[in-house]
């Protein structure tokens, strides 16, 4: 019994394999949408002008020559943009030869759109910045320590001059990030634009993750600036608690004395309640929760 279920799988099998066999030797039409690339440029020239992105073209063929163009990957159909710059109109049917997976045995029906038309002009080259693009998202009380930072910040573009003055900044691939608890650094792609290259193709991304905490400091002194000649300011209390929230590491290496608020002597003659809220300026990685007291008396002595 089990012997006659082999011979019938294999009879099977078989006839399935002849019938692929002779379905794939007759011939078939097949349209493929491919990008577009123009090569060979003249040394330091480059394409300046928008143009189709791809090209449709229906294809004719045995099946055996068709499907390692149906499943190839990253196919494009190559132009040569000649020796001269300016103004070219290009029939891609006079393109063939430049693309060698077409080959003697595949017949070309039809290219839509049947020719292309660009601009060969010199390469120019800016100076310009790069926008990571990250979608990032933390474990619960985790968060920023410090301003995600890239490297580099700014990268050369060259392209066609006519066209580099739209480029205001370039970006990465889209990156996404979640649960974060610890520092992260990757490596990512720029994202590429037709017609142009860069001189850095990809950044390092270093994001800083940590614990997010809340720490108090007491008796924080609190200075008085800008107080002309002849004249003295006193601050009741002049000194008060500050409460600030950020990474662990962060809050960690601060004392009283790294924390600096201040009151300006042109803003205490601007209030006329005799009380003040002192400012403070933080780092972008830290923020303030609270002071207290929020506000302090003040005297103007003169001498």
């Amino acid at each position: 019994m089990k012997k006659n279920i082999f011979v019938i799988i294999a009879s099977v099998l078989f006839s399935i394999i002849l019938w692929v066999s002779v379905s794939l030797s007759s011939d078939f039409y097949y349209t493929i949408n491919v990008p577009i690339k123009i090569i060979n440029y003249p040394e330091g020239f480059i394409s300046g002008a928008d143009m189709p992105e791809r090209v449709s073209i229906k294809l004719k063929g045995k099946g055996w020559n068709l499907i390692p163009i149906s499943i190839k990957p990253d196919l494009k159909y190559f132009v040569a943009s000649g020796k001269d710059a300016g103004q070219r109109v290009v029939y891609l049917q006079n393109s063939i030869y430049e693309n060698s997976w077409i080959n003697s045995d595949i017949q070309v029906i039809s290219f839509s759109p049947e020719s292309i038309s660009f601009n060969v002009e010199k390469i120019g080259q800016k100076e310009v910045k790069i926008v990571p693009s990250l979608n990032i998202g933390f474990k619960e009380n985790y968060g920023l320590a410090s301003p995600i930072k890239i490297y580099p910040e700014s990268t050369i573009v060259y392209g066609p001059k006519s066209y580099l003055k739209n480029i205001k900044e370039v970006y990465s691939e889209n990156i996404n990030y979640s649960k974060l608890d610890k520092k992260v650094s990757d490596k990512i792609k720029l994202k590429e634009i037709d017609g142009f290259f860069f001189r850095d193709n990809s950044i390092m991304v270093n994001i800083d993750v940590q614990q997010i905490v809340e720490k108090t400091f007491d008796n924080v002194f609190v200075e008085i600036k800008n107080v002309p000649a002849g004249e003295e300011v006193i601050l009741f209390p002049n000194k008060i608690s500050v409460g600030l929230r950020g990474g662990i590491d962060v809050l960690g290496k601060l004392t009283s004395n790294d924390i600096k608020p201040f009151v300006l002597y042109n803003d205490i003659l601007k209030d006329t309640n005799e009380m003040i809220t002192p400012r403070l300026v933080l780092s972008p990685d830290i923020n303030a929760l609270f002071l207290k007291p929020t506000d302090v008396k003040f005297i103007i002595k003169k001498f």
